[in-house]
Parts: structure tokens; sequence; C-alpha cells
């Protein structure tokens, strides 16, 4: 409190111990007081750099991994999403980090019980025109093997959520 009352709150030394007090509290396992001070870092970095930035990506990413690990996995892919535009303009859409992050939205998908949802059939169909010019099928196919599970295996869950969504329940 001395700290952000010497300086102004939205000050760059502010938003650091925001973020250092974030990752403590997440090692400590004090996952809602991380995202609290995650997103208290966040707001201050999207005033100084805008949204467009590196550093707003990795904080989405942060905040999405701990509301994986909390189960909360509409959070997660809220804060996934949120990272994808950012990394796509950065690195393109065939880069192996947005790759890492299309895997993870399809995966917080199929866990949130979201796979039947109208965002989920355009990141889909988005995924699917990516495929021929800037994703090798070997690239696709790596982004379920992360997921541990084979391309095929994937497109059967798939199918088989969407033919009988009521018996997949959401965690």
């Amino acid at each position: 409190n001395i700290y952000i009352q010497s300086l102004n709150e939205n000050h760059p030394n502010i938003m650091n111990c925001y973020n250092e007090l974030g990752y403590i509290c997440q090692n400590l396992g004090l996952l809602d007081e991380a995202i609290s001070n995650y997103i208290k870092c966040l707001t201050i970095k999207l005033n100084l750099v805008g949204k467009n930035h590196a550093d707003i990506a990795i904080l989405y990413d942060r905040i999405a991994n701990i509301y994986y690990e909390q189960k909360k996995h509409s959070k997660a892919l809220e804060y996934y999403q949120l990272e994808l535009p950012i990394l796509k303009e950065m690195y393109g859409e065939g880069h192996q980090y947005t790759i890492n992050i299309m895997t993870s939205i399809l995966h917080m998908y199929l866990l949130s019980g979201e796979a039947n949802s109208a965002k989920y059939n355009k990141f889909i169909s988005d995924l699917k025109a990516m495929m021929p010019s800037d994703i090798d099928y070997q690239k696709f196919e790596d982004m379920f093997n992360l997921l541990g599970i084979s391309i095929n295996d994937a497109i059967d869950k798939i199918a088989e959520i969407k033919a009988n969504p009521e018996m997949y329940t959401p965690a």
C-alpha cells in the first residue's frame, strides 16, 4: 500500500508488483488471489501498451491456465480466445505458439461442454480453412497429440459429443 501511495496507481512498478504477486500466489496454490493480481496487472498493462502486445498475451495465458487448473473451463476458454488474435497477429496462423493456443481452445470447448455452440463451429470452420495453406497436416496432428489423442480419435470424439450431447456432462 505504501508503494501504491507513493506512486501513481497505474505506474509500471505497481504493475510489476501485481504480476510478481500473481506469480507467487500461483506457485503457492492461492489461485483466486493469483488471478486477482494478474487481472490488476493486466488492467494497467492494457492502459500502457494496448491490447495487441506480447505481454498482454502472456497475461491472458497465465489467467487461462489458472482457470484450467481450477477446472473452470469456460473461463479458461474465454482467456485463451482473447490470447489467440494477438498470437495470430504476432506470429501468424501456422506458428507453433498459435497452434498451441488453438489446441487449448479446442480442448476447452470439449471440456466445457460447448462443442455444440456456434462459436465452436466457427472455430472449427476457421481451423479447417487454415489447413491447406497455413498448417501442414503434421502440425495439425501434433496439435491433437498434445492432448494425448490421435487426430482420428479427436474427430470421433467431437462427432460423438455432437451426436449425443445429453451423454456428456461438462465439468
